[in-house]
Formats: C-alpha cells, sequence, structure tokens
C-alpha cells in the first residue's frame, strides 16, 4: 500500500480517495449553499429596488395630498372671509331697517 504524508498524519490510498470524494462533496455542497445565498441576495436586492419605488410612489402622493391640504386651507380661509363680509353686511342692512320709519317703507 502506497503511504502518503499530510499534515494530519499518514494515509493510505484508500483512506485518500476517501477524504479526496469528502473534500469534493464538502466542495460541492458549499458552491450549492453559495448559489443558494447569490440567489437569496438577488431576490432581496429584488425586493428593496420595489420598496423604494413604493417608497418614492407614497412620497409623492404625500406632496401631492399636502399640496391639496394648503389649497383646502386656504379656500377655506376665504369662505370663513366671505361668511364674515356677508354676516357684517346683513348686520348693516338689518340696523337701517331698523333707522328708517315704518311708514316711509311703505
Amino acid at each position: 500500500k502506497a503511504v502518503v504524508s499530510t499534515q494530519s498524519g499518514h494515509y493510505g490510498r484508500g483512506e485518500r480517495e476517501e477524504e479526496a470524494a469528502k473534500l469534493a462533496d464538502d466542495k460541492s455542497q458549499l458552491e450549492a449553499t453559495k448559489n443558494n445565498l447569490k440567489s437569496h441576495l438577488e431576490s432581496l436586492e429584488e425586493a428593496a429596488k420595489s420598496l423604494e419605488e413604493e417608497k418614492r410612489r407614497t412620497e409623492e402622493k404625500l406632496r401631492e395630498n399636502e399640496e391639496k391640504a394648503a389649497g383646502f386651507e386656504e379656500e377655506k380661509r376665504k369662505l370663513e372671509r366671505t361668511a364674515t363680509e356677508a354676516q357684517l353686511t346683513a348686520q348693516e342692512i338689518a340696523a337701517k331697517k331698523k333707522k328708517v320709519p315704518t311708514a316711509t317703507l311703505r
């Protein structure tokens, strides 16, 4: 039997072939794990891109809604001013009617 000297001791030919087969199997498993991790990483990167796009769309919608809200607030202030002016006008008209004698209105 041929003997080979290795770091961990002396191996015969059959033991060396077993060790080589085990190393080849380990290498194959590591390669499969690497490919699985690579595939998983690609999936995660795609998910991250999708989430970034969703975030961008959401932020855009938020900006649009904030602009609409500001427009509504401005419209509300205008309507409140108009209502106040109409109320003052109505009060002025009512005050003038009270000053005018009833006989003059007929």
